[in-house]
Order: C-alpha cells, then structure tokens, then sequence
C-alpha cells in the first residue's frame, strides 16, 4: 500500500528534527485507528389499496469505528486515536392518497424521526464526550389535477432537530433548530416549450443556550428565507431537449455553523462558528441538454453562481487543543460548473445488453479577496462498461481524478489519481427475487489517493484494495 502521510506531510514530518516524528513519515500500508465494526437492521409494513397506500419503517444502525489520527508534526504537540460509538434508531412512513376530485389529484404524506447518539471514546477505552442528536421531519404535498397545460404541486414542510454535548470535548453548546416552510412547483406544459416556476419561503429558529465550557452566550436567531426558481425547456425534436433555469436561493445557517467553538473529532479540526452570520444567498443560471433514444442516454449542464454571504472555512493557521483552528467566515463568491452523463448500449442480446458508461465533472469556486475556496474537488472523469441482464448484472469502471492545484490559504496541492473498480451482482430468482448476492473490488490495483474534499486527506489516503462479498435478502 502507499503511504499514511501526504508527501507535504511527510517532508513536514522529516524537517521537524524530532526523530520520532520523522519516523512518521515511513508509515505506509496499514491505516493506523481505521477499523470499523457496522451492523445494521430494518423493518417495515405497508398497506396498498386502489385509491392509496400507506407504509412505516423502522431502522436500528450501530457502529464502531476509529477517526484517522491528525498526527502532530511539530515537537511537543500530541495526537489522539479517537473512536466513536454510534447508535441511531429510526423510524419513517410514508403515505399516498388518491383525490381525483375538483382541484386536487394526490395527497402525498412523507415523515421520518430518528434519536442518534454516538460517543467519542479515549484510547483507554472510556468516554470522553457523548452527542445526542434527536430530529425529525414532516412534508405534505398536494399533486394538483392537471387543467391543460397546467399542473404543478403545493406543499408544506416542517423540521426539527435538539442537539446537546456532554463531555471534556465538546465544540457545540446545546441547540435547537426549527424550520418551516411551504413550497409550490408550477408546470404549463405548451408543447413543445414547458415552462416551470417555483417557490419557497421558510421560517427558521436556531437556536443556542450558554454554555460555561464553551464560554458562549445564550443566541435566539431567526431567519426567512424566500427562494425561487423559473425554468424553461425546449423540445428538440422527440429525442432532445434544451433548457434554462435561473435560481435565487436564500439559506439559513446552520448551528455548526453559527456556533462551534471547540474540538471536533470527526475531522480532527477545532471549529469556530460565527453568531452573527447572516443569510447565505444565491443567484444562478444552469443551461442543459438531455437526450434519450433506442440504446442511448445523455444528460449535460453548465451552470453559474453568484453568492453573497457564501458560508466556507478558513485555516487560520493557528494550533488549538493541538488541532488545526478552522473558522467559519462569509463572504462573496462566484460558482462555475459542468456536469456531462451518459450511457450507450454497445451489445443487445435479447432482454440482457451490453453498455458503455461515462461521466465528467468540474466545478470552481472563488471567494472574492480570498482565492479559491477550500475543500473543492478538482475535475474527474469516469467510464465503464456495464452487463446487464435478469438474473446478473456486472461491470468495471475506471475513475481518473486529476490534480488539484487551485488551493485555498493552508490547504495542499492533491495529486491525482486513477482508480479501478469492479461489481458482479447475482439474482438466481429473477430481478424481483428474494435474495441478490454481491461481489465488489474497489481499488484493484492499489493505488495511494486522497480526495481534495477531506479535511483529513493528508493522514488518511482512500482504502487500498478492497475486496467484499455479501448477500441482501428481503423479506
């Protein structure tokens, strides 16, 4: 395997003239705390009827898995192999109710709840900070009876979300969020334009108790954020289509973002939020061109974004609780993109066919009087081919990620890197059977790669090979 450190850490590791932490730069092939233990189980009932169906689920998700270490570079700091506990119930259901009368034509109820805590455990074994995390979520939709040319949907939407820390290491006082909103999509569909507008206007509550350890203040924010949308497309023929929408996007910070003042274990970084942020706001165009016909696929855009009060962390450069100090900062920024898919069948042999896949991707981000901004992936492509057939569906693919160069203050250069991946999926009964068994090789060759949008991606490359064998069953 490659090496556990990036080359900037590694000569960081070797200058630093303390031979313990110049032995650092060696470590390779194994990745020190990145065991994990998962297991999983769900359940669920639905009742179907003519005019409707209505169904609950229930999830229960534990896991344990080691943080790769942050290692101190320079003498006399200290670096922690944190391990987290994680448990997570949840519940969800989901409705829908054939109106077909006057206005209306469909009533569509979506809900979720979920009660999360996971706890950081010290090397020792014993607890450090423990996080509860309690939230949920209602959507009501209303499907309008199409009238023409026009159709469209209206609804409403509520959330929630408690969140507390209690330990030596927490870095969010206790917060809840709340938030609020109704939407409405509009089509008028006048073949061949259609033409789309939305709208969405949410009232949102976040909210932050004193805490001593933290040496924060109680903060009582509330926000309303009022976004809209409007679209249209062509119709090139029965084969293609052209479109253009044009965005306006209001968003509420985030408590993580409002609030953080301390250590957090999860990226190995001490964050401080900023109390006083304002709305983040978007302005946008995305053009795009679809097309679909006997034996092929293709879906592209291109888009722009201007913000202001774009919300990003910055490294400052400073060492707090031997991490790196990341702030919370807004500022002006601009957004440019592209995005191109598609599928082509190269081989069909009855139901089962041959298919040759493909994908690119690139977006850009710069902050005014800052540069680029952080955490930014660079451009990728990937391609494979794919078999697809009832009973067995396989593929390899190939993803090239190229260097990133374009740097925020404090972040590296990324090299690039190119990864192979294999998939085989058996299904002895059918597509609809009972029981799918699987088999994936990820990283056949074993490369060393690390994704620019990891705030750990100089400690903890991606997995080196990685070969599984499993069985999904459904009841």
């Amino acid at each position: 395997g490659g090496f556990v450190l990036s080359r900037e850490a590694r000569a960081a590791a070797v200058a630093s003239g303390d031979p313990d932490i110049a032995d650092l730069a060696e470590l390779r092939g194994k990745l020190p705390n990145s065991a994990q233990r998962t297991w999983e189980a769900a359940g669920g009932l639905a009742l179907v009827r003519d005019n409707g169906s209505f169904g609950v689920s229930l999830a229960r998700y534990d896991s344990l898995y080691g943080i790769p270490i942050r290692y101190a570079l320079t003498p006399g700091g200290e670096a922690e192999a944190v391990r987290l506990d994680v448990r997570q119930w949840r519940g969800d259901l989901r409705g829908e109710i054939d109106i077909a009368s006057g206005f209306a034509e469909r009533l569509l109820i979506r809900g979720g709840y979920a009660d999360y805590r996971h706890d950081e455990l010290e090397e020792s074994g014993e607890i450090g900070t423990s996080f509860f995390n309690d939230g949920g979520e209602m959507r009501v939709e209303l499907a309008q009876r199409r009238q023409g040319a026009w159709g469209g949907t209206i609804g409403a939407q509520y959330l929630f979300r408690d969140f507390r820390a209690e330990g030596e290491e927490k870095f969010v006082p206790p917060t809840r969020t709340r938030q609020a909103s109704l939407f409405t999509l509009q089509t008028f569909d006048f073949d061949p334009l259609v033409v789309e507008g939305g709208l969405r206007v949410e009232r949102a509550n976040v909210d932050a108790d004193a805490d001593e350890d933290l040496g924060t203040d109680t903060f009582r924010r509330r926000f309303t954020a009022v976004s809209g949308s409007l679209g249209a497309g062509f119709k090139l023929g029965e084969r293609l289509r052209v479109g253009l929408n044009l965005t306006r996007v209001e968003r509420a910070p985030s408590a993580e973002e409002l609030y953080s003042n301390g250590p957090h274990a999860g990226t190995q970084s001490f964050e401080i939020g900023d109390p006083t942020f304002r709305k983040e706001r978007s302005t946008g165009a995305e053009l795009t061109l679809r097309g679909n016909g006997e034996g092929y696929s293709f879906d592209a855009s291109a888009y722009y974004n201007r913000y202001s009060n774009f919300i990003y962390q910055r490294q400052t450069g400073e060492v707090e609780d031997d991490l790196p100090v990341f702030l919370y900062q807004q500022g002006r920024a601009t957004q440019r993109g592209f995005e191109v898919e598609g599928r082509a069948r190269l081989v069909r042999r009855g139901t089962a066919g041959l298919w040759l896949t493909g994908l690119a991707d690139y977006t850009r981000i710069n902050i005014r009087d800052s540069g680029p901004a952080p955490l930014v992936p660079p451009l990728r492509f990937i391609g494979g081919v794919e078999y697809v057939a009832e009973a067995l569906t396989g593929g390899v693919e190939v993803e090239r990620s190229t260097r990133q160069n374009r740097n925020a203050p404090g972040e590296t250069e990324t090299p690039g890197f190119t990864l192979v991946n294999a998939s085989l999926a058996f299904r002895p009964f059918g597509p609809d059977g009972f029981v799918t068994f699987n088999l994936s090789a990820n990283n056949i060759f074993d490369v060393e790669a690390r994704r620019h949008s990891s705030l750990l991606k100089d400690f903890a490359p991606l997995s080196g090979r990685d070969i599984r064998v499993g069985a999904h069953v459904r009841f």
